[in-house]
C-alpha cells in the first residue's frame, strides 16, 4: 500500500510557477495620451496624404482608448449606470 502511494504521489506534476502581468487602465490611458503627446507638433498640413490620415488614425484611436478606459474607471468607482454613453 505503501508503495502505490509513492507512485502516486510522484505521478503528480509539479506546479509551473509563472508571472502574468496585467495592463491596468491607468497605463493604457498613459500610452495614448503618450501617442497624441508625439503628434501634436506635427504640421498636418506639410504631410503627405498618407501621413495625414496617419497621424488621424492615431489621434482618433488614442482619444477612443483614453474614453473606453476613463468610463470604465467610472463605471468600477461609482457603478451607478449614469452617465455613461457608449457612442
Amino acid at each position: 500500500m505503501p508503495e502505490e502511494e509513492e507512485a502516486a504521489a510522484e505521478e503528480v506534476p509539479e506546479e509551473m510557477e509563472f508571472e502574468m502581468e496585467l495592463t491596468t487602465p491607468a497605463e493604457y490611458i498613459q500610452c495614448a495620451y503618450f501617442a497624441l503627446s508625439s503628434i501634436e507638433d506635427i504640421d498636418e498640413k506639410m504631410q503627405s496624404d498618407a501621413a495625414y490620415k496617419r497621424i488621424k488614425r492615431i489621434r482618433f484611436k488614442s482619444l477612443r482608448i483614453i474614453d473606453k478606459c476613463v468610463n470604465d474607471l467610472y463605471d468600477e468607482l461609482f457603478d451607478d449606470g449614469a452617465g455613461t454613453s457608449s457612442d
